[in-house]
């Protein structure tokens, strides 16, 4: 590195699962500050794709600490819109935030992303088995089943059974 450069900016929700919308996400970006007169400031928008994005600040004025390679992290939340989204990193040498600021020793990059629509999980539903009777010291033997609206796989187990209980 020479002078001041965006190296990498990457977007991921908080609990790991895909980028839909409402979702607390985290973006990490990785930048070569020059000096610690430079800053870094952050942009998000719901429509990147547009003539003129409305941008809007998740961070401004995030100073470098030194002349070395600095990770920074924000957090924020995704619109409530599905599609194409962006986060802009704007590192800046002095001078005052904006979402495009020129300069010799400035530096801009967008990251572009999909965002899907919210998926709900439901939880199983165990059909019901029903009263069951049999004759002390007999065997008592039934089949239960259940169902997933989302279609997810479904495995069954019991524990902490009484002594001499058996579960297939």
């Amino acid at each position: 590195h020479a002078d001041e450069s965006l190296d990498r900016i990457v977007v991921q929700t908080i609990d790991g699962t895909a980028l839909q919308v409402g979702k607390s996400v985290q973006v990490d970006l990785t930048a070569w500050c020059f000096s610690t007169g430079d800053y870094l400031d952050l942009y998000y928008t719901a429509n990147p794709s547009a003539a003129s994005p409305a941008w809007t600040a998740i961070a401004t004025g995030l100073r470098c600490p030194a002349c070395r390679v600095q990770t920074f992290q924000q957090t924020f939340t995704l619109a409530g819109t599905t599609g194409l989204h962006g986060v802009r990193g704007q590192l800046r040498y002095g001078g005052t935030p904006s979402i495009c600021t020129a300069g010799l020793y400035n530096d801009r990059d967008d990251l572009i992303f999909t965002v899907g629509a919210t998926t709900s999980e439901s939880a199983p539903v165990l059909s019901p088995i029903g009263s069951q009777t049999v004759p002390e010291h007999q065997q008592l033997s039934f089949t239960g089943s259940a169902t997933d609206s989302d279609g997810d796989p479904l495995t069954y187990s019991a524990s902490s059974l009484p002594a001499g209980y058996t579960f297939y």
